[in-house]
């Protein structure tokens, strides 16, 4: 999938683009200020709203919602920063007008949001882009081998819905935990408390495997034995676990795995954040 990349930074301040905004991205696809929204000089046949998280595909004298995966949304990083960089599917609907055009140049927007709200670029017409069939280099490839031989490798890995033993996806997640060859596995969003510590040693037979209690969503699984393990929070939201690595460390390792409530539950996650540090202090 080809994207359409950008980067801007703040002059001032930290922002998290998912929230607490009313930045909008404004795309003209076609280049055409007599198509699509006119914004400051465009036609922009997409507005986004970063801090809703949804936006608007405007084509054929229609407006129409969007959310993130219309346009295969990448927004990095994902926390508070006061750069981004941001990709769009060149692909999507809006990008390609309804599948009626290939995207090679257009023109682009950024604004505050609000009432009289600043703009970049300040000037009316919009920053233009064209895009070349130019060969673009491919990136040198990170390497996956440990840094030192007695490195010991934590993966954290969200599975969205119980992912790790579904049928159709657990394919994707062998070859991508085979491939980094962990020593401990952190996972959130895994309710099943049955087959997963049979799933990880069948994928790692030539070492016995350990798994801790799943409490709610949460569940470690180690090359280490497990000393103890227990809930940490009132919600079940973070659980530890103190793995024997005194023969490797010297001490024993403590793993803490949190999966706060997410989206806009923003007071439900400040009270788990603050119950953990409390607990331990």
């Amino acid at each position: 999938m080809d994207f359409l990349f950008m980067y801007f930074n703040f002059y001032e301040g930290e922002f998290l683009m998912q929230d607490w905004n009313e930045f909008h991205l404004y795309i003209d696809a076609d280049n055409d200020p007599s198509t699509g929204q006119d914004i400051h000089g465009i036609g922009a046949e997409l507005d986004w709203i970063f801090g809703e998280r949804w936006g608007y595909q405007y084509v054929n004298g229609q407006q129409v919602e969007l959310w993130q995966n219309d346009l295969a949304l990448r927004i990095g990083p994902t926390i508070t920063s006061t750069e981004f960089e941001i990709a769009i599917s060149r692909e999507s609907e809006s990008l390609t007008m309804n599948s009626s055009q290939v995207l090679t140049e257009g023109k682009i927007i950024l604004s505050e949001g609000q009432e009289n709200s600043d703009f970049i670029p300040d000037e009316s017409g919009g920053v233009y882009f064209n895009i070349g069939e130019d060969a673009v280099p491919y990136p040198e490839p990170i390497p996956l081998e440990r840094l030192h031989d007695d490195d010991i490798r934590i993966v954290s890995y969200n599975t969205w819905n119980d992912g790790i033993i579904n049928e159709e996806r657990q394919l994707h997640f062998k070859r991508i935990l085979q491939a980094l060859d962990p020593d401990v596995i952190v996972l959130q969003e895994h309710w099943d408390w049955n087959e997963i510590d049979d799933v990880i040693q069948s994928w790692f037979p030539e070492d016995v495997w350990h798994a801790s209690w799943t409490y709610r969503d949460l569940v470690v699984l180690s090359r280490f034995p497990i000393l103890e393990d227990a809930n940490m929070i009132s919600s079940e939201r973070t659980m530890a676990a103190l793995l024997n690595t005194e023969n490797e460390l010297g001490k024993n390792l403590l793993i803490f795995n949190s999966h706060l409530s997410c989206c806009s539950n923003n007071e439900d996650r400040q009270q788990q954040v603050d119950e953990f540090s409390s607990i331990w202090r």
